[in-house]
């Protein structure tokens, strides 16, 4: 688990970076027209490549998966609140399992309610919240608030 931990540690600037591209239409939105969003950020300890497929199929058209490795996915859910975003990441959690119980997921989720117009704080908790997950072992278990320990 701390080869993923090093992982993101290392490559935060370029993960970033490729989610802040996906997310221009969902950010731009939000600003003009009050549509939040929220992301969701999937780690597997296996290779989940074959999970990530199906899963794409069953999120919604205006949903969008950002395969990033093999291990570490983001997802955009569209129109998300904060308030919904916990209860669409459990969805998500609860599709994975479906799709394949013998894996160990470890999801964390981020609204747009607290972005900054670059939205670097968002990314900021999501990814903070997906290691204090991995950390803490917390499997198949969405994390959504901040902890302090």
């Amino acid at each position: 688990m701390s080869d993923i931990l090093e992982y993101i540690k290392t490559n935060k600037v370029e993960l970033f970076k490729t989610i802040l591209n996906d997310i221009s239409e969902y950010k731009y939105r939000d600003i003009r027209y009050d549509v939040e969003f929220s992301l969701v950020a999937v780690y597997c300890e296996n290779v989940f490549t074959d999970d990530v497929e199906v899963l794409r199929k069953k999120l919604r058209e205006t949903d969008r998966l950002i395969h990033l490795n093999d291990n570490l996915c983001c997802i955009i859910l569209d129109g998300i609140s904060e308030e919904a975003s916990e209860k669409a990441a459990e969805n998500v959690n609860y599709h994975l399992l479906q799709i394949n119980a013998n894996n160990k997921y470890y999801i964390s989720v981020s609204s747009s309610q607290n972005c900054n117009s670059e939205c670097k704080s968002m990314l900021g908790h999501l990814f903070e919240r997906l290691e204090y997950a991995i950390k803490n072992n917390l499997q198949n278990i969405v994390v959504y608030q901040d902890y302090v320990i």
